[in-house]
């Protein structure tokens, strides 16, 4: 059984009329780490008021079908709750329900705002109906300006305290669903280094070292504007991870290889290989990514060893333990498998 997301363009709005809304994040979410696509952690703010949508142009097969476009993150979006007509407006910060889940709801809420609305956590969903104010300019250029509907299956709800509803058997259905769960972030330090990938898909992770005994020296370094420098992810020698750049977001760590990529930064300095904490970290980091992006085996690069970076540094130097390319490609088949032959 699938769900029809019937999308009507009504002016310069897109409209989604009697659907299903559930919920994610916060305190009460035990499977949800809090980290939303956009940077705001609803962990590390429970009050938040925010939403998710299944958008199309992610390049990932959790919600390509979606009749929703992509948005830009922050996009106003006003929810009613068609059972007792209260309405609230909250940005968009993430990307989800997934369409390969059971609970057929078509925008997710953050807790907060699913109890503004009159929802009950423990119910999991409520009937609503939104429009995302000109969003319009979004929508593709053949689609005509009456009713579409799409069929949809979407996220699977929450029941009280974290737990999921009994419906049917299915992952949590949050944003990307692919049975892998992202690692803990300890904190997310947003990074002033940043640009668009201008629609650019995810298709690499680069790896580096930061030439430095400290994470607070590397945050500080990405925090530093002038520096013209950062990654998305820094992982400590005790396993820590933190976050600097939204994965949506190109960071500037790989020269011509920055559209396509993520960097992970690894604690070391010169000659210093990975610790054990830090390498089981930066598995199931790497793993997940690989996960979500569909990234291929043979796109996990050292730094010196990605697009329009030789000659350039020596990173990742020994943090697979012998300076080459052939350590790399060694940790990856050791954690993750060999890479096709093309």
């Amino acid at each position: 059984m699938s769900t029809d997301i019937p999308v009507s363009i009504e002016g310069d709005d897109v409209w989604v009329r009697n659907v299903r809304a559930s919920w994610f994040g916060g305190p009460n979410d035990r499977e949800d780490s809090g980290e939303t696509a956009s940077g705001v952690n609803t962990r590390a703010h429970p009050d938040v008021l925010g939403c998710a949508l299944p958008m199309a142009g992610f390049h990932h097969p959790a919600t390509n079908a979606s009749p929703i476009p992509r948005l830009p993150w922050f996009t106003q979006v006003q929810v009613t709750n068609t059972g007792n007509g209260k309405t609230v407006q909250v940005p968009l910060i993430d990307l989800g329900p997934a369409l390969n889940a059971s609970s057929h709801a078509a925008i997710d809420l953050t807790e907060m705002a699913f109890v503004q609305l009159g929802g009950k956590p423990t119910a999991g969903i409520m009937d609503v109906t939104f429009s995302i104010p000109g969003a319009a300019r979004y929508m593709p250029k053949a689609a005509p300006d009456v009713l579409k509907t799409v069929s949809l299956r979407n996220s699977l709800p929450h029941g009280g305290n974290g737990a999921p509803l009994n419906l049917a058997p299915a992952d949590d259905g949050h944003g990307i669903s692919h049975g892998i769960d992202k690692p803990v972030i300890k904190k997310f330090i947003h990074s002033p280094n940043y640009s668009s990938r201008n629609g650019v898909k995810i298709d690499m992770v680069v790896m580096h070292f930061t030439d430095g005994p400290t994470a607070r020296g590397a945050i500080d370094r990405f925090l530093d504007q002038s520096a013209q420098v950062s990654a998305h992810y820094i992982i400590d020698r005790n396993g820590d991870i933190y976050q600097m750049v939204a994965d949506d977001d190109k960071a500037w760590h790989a020269r011509a290889a920055n559209p396509r990529s993520i960097g992970i930064e690894h604690v070391a300095v010169e000659n210093q290989m990975m610790s054990p904490e830090q390498e089981k970290s930066s598995v199931a980091l790497v793993g997940w990514l690989i996960a979500t992006y569909s990234i291929p085996l043979s796109n996990i690069l050292g730094h010196r060893f990605s697009p329009g970076n030789a000659g350039h540094t020596d990173c990742p130097n020994h943090l697979f333990g012998p300076a080459t390319k052939a350590a790399v490609d060694a940790w990856v088949a050791k954690h993750f498998g060999a890479p096709a032959v093309a």
